[in-house]
């Protein structure tokens, strides 16, 4: 639960150096729950791998409920991934 867009240093460092892969990146728009309104769809909970890992399904859980989608603020970020 980073609450830090892909803008921000510390995340820009991670991903920056091609080391860590962002899955979300294409996939989902997580926002956050407080004041979206201001900013929809801005993404600031990330799931970062390793190069080891080539293909990953990346989603928001929304209260359990798998065809709603969510924002991340306050809901599990879930990967399922094969090496």
């Amino acid at each position: 639960d980073l609450n830090a867009t892909v803008k921000n240093p510390a995340v820009k460092s991670l991903i920056g150096e091609g080391i860590l892969k962002d899955h979300g990146k294409n996939l989902y728009s997580s926002s956050s729950k407080w004041k979206s309104d201001l900013v929809p769809g801005l993404r600031i909970d990330h799931i970062f791998t390793g190069p080891s890992i080539k293909s990953a399904d990346l989603k928001v859980e929304s209260n359990g409920n798998a065809e709603k989608w969510s924002g991340s603020d306050h809901h599990p970020v879930v990967l399922h991934f094969r090496q």
